[in-house]
């Protein structure tokens, strides 16, 4: 193999290692909620400046059209940085920033239970900053 193809390569590997930086960095989250009580997740570090966060919700006790569980991400200061949206069933949900974000910055994601519904929700899953 010639040397400029060696380098190339070495170019080639060491980009594709870098690059898996910028990609978003995903997290995990478990909820027990009782009717009107709020909980948050620990505080995660946004890897793009994209304008969204994602909230995946994969297992739990949801009940479609008892549950009304709130989603919204806060910043390192507490300032809810989204909108706020409900579930009562599983999947993902996009929550859009209400201002401008980093990479870099600190947000975590905020879960409450709607102080309506009838029962205790416990929840899992995962989102994006």
């Amino acid at each position: 193999m010639k040397k400029g193809s060696k380098v190339f390569i070495g170019f080639l590997m060491v980009s594709t290692l870098l690059s898996g930086a910028a990609f978003a960095s995903t997290q995990s989250f478990s909820f027990s909620l009782s009717p009107g009580q709020l909980d948050y997740t620990g505080y995660y570090s946004k890897a793009d400046s994209e304008a969204k966060a994602y909230v995946t919700t994969s297992s739990g006790n949801l009940l479609a059209g008892s549950d009304k569980l709130w989603y919204k991400v806060r910043n390192s200061a507490n300032t809810v940085y989204t909108e706020a949206k409900w579930i009562d069933t599983y999947g993902t949900i996009t929550l859009n920033y209400l201002q401008s974000v980093s990479a870099g910055g600190s947000y975590r994601l905020n879960a409450q239970q709607d102080s309506t519904a009838p029962y205790s929700v416990s929840v899992s899953g995962r989102w994006t900053p």
